[in-house]
């Protein structure tokens, strides 16, 4: 935000420059044009801003102006270099350092220093050969103290720092690998943000850190899993490993290294566990110990090149020997809990990613992926490649707004194995989520069920309830939505945080919900006491249920064709098409009044007193 100017705000883009807003936020308009990415803006009180354009280096911009100026002078190269990272000391505004990329993202190219405001830069000395640079594409930060002209602070997976003006490079601590932030307290004291956290620094000590991170719930879950019983669950995270809680503990443990990724619990043996770190590599744990298990697939597929970097896997909640593994190329078996495995699938069209599997010991397996591609194999168990059926093609499309995205899960009706619900990831302003009806059949049917959802927003995960199929539950880009008429209306979980949620578990035999945030840690949720974690109704101003609470009797004000009344489990306890219904027979709770006409289905909480 601007130092000068109040209401005044800048956007950095990845291609469409740089935007302004000087009513909070309510308009932008771009005030310097680029097709390339901006990484950094800083503002200062004279109305001067500076931004860093990747491979052009750094733009000055005069607030009241707008005139721009390249600070390119001196030493500073022609081209060689991607990212610049850059600062300026806020006491002395003319000082500088910068930082660039080489121009792959996986080094550093060098350090620059200017005393003139960017007229003329200095090249510096190179960081010592240990100090690993070999992420500069994705965490990159160059930062200068307030107040002293020679202190400055490089970092990128590992940290170094200098005290006298970038000659020498000095060791620091190390908290964790990484680094993305430093936020100056004063002259001495800074906070440093890396992969794990924060941490609290002093310019006078900087071999030693104070950790910050006790009770900072903002640890990345890319997946996780639930144990058969009781409240113990494993999660992966974003470059913290996976992490085990021992029956809903809020401390966890680290059972596996590196990005957590997938993982589950042998749902029959639950002392068998499967981890996986980035690219596939999947181990399972015993009390026997680990077993590296996805050696052989690795190598079918061409290792890294064949897989995702947090590549999914799915076992069956039936027989948690069975493992289906999604890749590049085709989807891997094994039916011995990963000891061997063999080619489920051809390679099929588009870059598979999402499995789902029917409620069978012989599942049919639905596969997806990019290019809305899908395909399902029936008595996945026991198919032979070749044996994969495209639900689409062959002369027959879907619905064209179906077509061209990426499905990034599948969810198979637990009531119903010819019904799939197909999360779309990627953004677009077509619908993210679909119903398809008949799915291993020729005839499959697509149903758009996006509803009232936000537009654009990507579905990450879905559940359904087995106990009613038209409870339905999605983990999205903007938190936790629900539906309790199969997706024609859609209800925000509002005590929920406003968070990516990558995955979300549903724990048939009790219906507890496990939810995976990428920034919020695990939530849980007991679906016994509730359809949903919390019950915001879905308002018709053309239907009134009352009274309510109500005792005997419930009327009903408004056009409808008929009436069903579920308890708290999602069980069908009555059902009436009459405009005043007897409920004596139903006991003191909390229910949900299921309103359908022709055009829409309306659903209303309503509390039963006497």
């Amino acid at each position: 935000h601007s130092l000068v100017y109040d209401s005044t705000i800048y956007v950095a883009t990845q291609s469409g420059g740089l935007w302004r807003s000087t009513d909070a936020a309510q308009t932008f308009t771009r005030i310097y044009a680029t097709g390339t990415r901006i990484h950094e803006i800083e503002v200062r009180e004279d109305s001067i801003i500076m931004i860093s354009i990747n491979g052009y280096g750094i733009v000055e911009i005069n607030e009241r102006t707008l005139e721009t100026k390249r600070l390119n002078g001196g030493d500073w190269p022609t081209s060689g270099y991607s990212r610049v990272s850059f600062d300026y000391v806020r006491d002395h505004p003319q000082v500088m350092y910068a930082q660039l990329a080489s121009s792959d993202g996986f080094d550093i190219n060098s350090l620059y220093k200017t005393s003139n405001g960017g007229t003329t830069w200095t090249k510096l000395t190179d960081p010592p050969n240990n100090v690993s640079y070999a992420q500069a594409w994705y965490c990159f930060k160059l930062s200068t103290a307030p107040a002293d002209t020679n202190f400055v602070v490089s970092l990128c997976v590992d940290p170094t720092y200098s005290s006298d003006g970038g000659q020498t490079w000095r060791t620091m601590a190390d908290p964790h690998a990484d680094y993305h932030e430093v936020t100056w307290i004063n002259d001495n004291d800074f906070l440093v943000g890396n992969d794990a956290g924060v941490n609290r620094f002093k310019k006078t000590a900087m071999t030693t850190f104070t950790d910050l991170n006790n009770g900072l719930n903002i640890t990345q879950f890319y997946a996780g899993h639930f144990y058969p019983t009781g409240n113990s669950v494993v999660g992966g995270t974003q470059d913290n490993g996976t992490r085990f809680s021992n029956n809903g503990s809020q401390n966890f443990s680290n059972i596996n290294g590196g990005d957590g990724s997938f993982c589950s619990i042998n749902q029959q043996n639950d002392g068998i566990r499967y981890v996986s770190s980035q690219y596939l590599n999947m181990r399972r744990q015993s009390s026997s110990g680990t077993r590296r298990i996805s050696d052989y697939i690795r190598a079918q597929v061409g290792g890294n090149d064949g897989v995702w970097f947090i590549n999914p896997f799915e076992i069956n909640n039936l027989d948690g020997d069975q493992i289906y593994v999604p890749t590049r190329d085709e989807i891997f078996r094994s039916l011995d809990g990963g000891d061997s495995w063999v080619q489920l699938t051809e390679n099929v069209l588009g870059d598979a990613f999402a499995v789902g599997l029917s409620n069978s010991e012989d599942p049919i397996a639905y596969i997806g992926g990019t290019a809305s591609r899908l395909y399902y194999v029936k008595n996945a168990a026991s198919a032979e490649p070749g044996e994969e059926v495209p639900i689409w093609g062959q002369g027959f499309l879907p619905d064209r707004k179906f077509l061209g995205h990426t499905i990034g899960c599948i969810e198979v009706d637990p009531n119903d194995e010819s019904t799939i619900y197909c999360g779309l990831t990627n953004i677009d302003e077509d619908s993210r989520i679909w119903r398809i009806r008949y799915a291993n059949s020729d005839s499959a049917q697509y149903d758009d069920i996006s509803a009232n959802l936000p537009q654009s927003m990507p579905v990450n995960w879905i559940e359904i309830d087995p106990d009613m199929s038209d409870h339905i539950l999605i983990g999205t880009d903007f938190g936790l939505y629900t539906s309790l008429n199969a997706g024609q209306s859609w209800n925000k979980e509002t005590r929920f945080p406003n968070v990516p949620v990558d995955q979300i578990r549903l724990r048939h035999s009790d219906r507890k919900l496990y939810i995976y945030t990428h920034g919020r840690g695990i939530w849980t949720a007991d679906l016994r006491d509730n359809l949903i974690a919390s019950v915001p109704q879905v308002e018709s101003p053309a239907i009134t249920v009352y009274p309510n609470p109500a005792a005997n009797n419930l009327n009903i004000k408004g056009e409808f064709t008929s009436l069903s009344i579920y308890n708290i489990k999602g069980q069908e306890v009555l059902q009436s098409k009459n405009r005043s219904t007897d409920i004596s027979s139903l006991q003191v709770g909390t229910y949900f009044v299921q309103l359908k006409n022709k055009q829409i289905t309306t659903t209303k909480k309503i509390i039963v007193q006497r």
